[in-house]
């Protein structure tokens, strides 16, 4: 699998640096947790953490797509059927009816609702904001249906994609959407933080080896200018 940004380097570099520590004739670690055997499985382990980060993070942003196909990217997305949903509104109940008023209001919400889209690695508050606006819509597709579904034998629309039963199945998609979203959301964060303590751990062991190169074959020797610029 690809790794990603500079984590890719790292795993890189560290193979190198155990490759090297392989070839050290009488290599003698300080420690165990300093031996070849040692590096290789924190390597190994470290690659497999990152793995299931990438996975993590790709499976964030497909149920992130995935709702907001329901919002805005499809043909039978919210933000496509407000028009014939008020126009079917109008016909059905009169263009001074209170109810289509509120009805107008509604739509006009949701036509103005600008959602900020989200990244692979979203702060909080950018979070906040979009939760705030894809439940604002849910909430508005929500009150739509109230109203329609009190008028139930007067708006029958000939559009199958706006009927009160198929604004009822939208909204549970959205619903359902969102709470795929909450949790991708949480895997993939709890990944990446795995996979941080992992690399700093890496870190932390490889620069130990550094050290202990150094202290074996000395500062000048060949065994450690091989390893010592490589970063990770």
């Amino acid at each position: 699998m690809a790794y990603s940004g500079g984590f890719g380097a790292k795993i890189a570099n560290a193979q190198d640096l155990l490759t090297h520590l392989k070839s050290f004739s009488g290599y003698a670690p300080p420690s165990q947790d300093l031996s070849v055997a040692a590096l290789e499985d924190l390597i190994n382990e470290t690659k497999s953490h990152n793995d299931i980060t990438v996975f993590a993070i790709d499976e964030y942003s497909e149920t992130v797509n995935e709702r907001e196909k329901l919002f805005k990217k499809e043909p039978t997305s919210l933000l496509k059927l407000v028009s014939p949903i008020y126009a079917s509104a109008t016909a059905a109940l009169g263009k001074n009816s209170k109810h289509v008023e509120t009805i107008k209001t509604l739509t006009r919400k949701i036509r103005g609702k600008k959602i900020k889209k989200l990244g692979k690695n979203p702060d909080e508050a950018a979070i906040s904001e979009s939760e705030s606006s894809y439940g604002s819509l849910a909430q508005s597709l929500a009150d739509l249906i109230v109203i329609l579904d009190r008028h139930s034998n007067t708006y029958t629309p000939s559009n199958q994609h706006i009927t009160i039963s198929a604004l009822q199945e939208l909204h549970t998609k959205m619903e359902n959407g969102a709470r795929n979203v909450a949790a991708t959301l949480g895997t993939q964060k709890r990944c990446r933080d795995l996979r941080t303590k992992n690399y700093e751990k890496l870190n932390e062991v490889t620069q130990r080896v550094k050290e202990a190169v150094k202290g074996q074959y000395t500062a000048s020797s060949v065994e450690y200018k091989l390893i010592k610029s490589l970063t990770i």
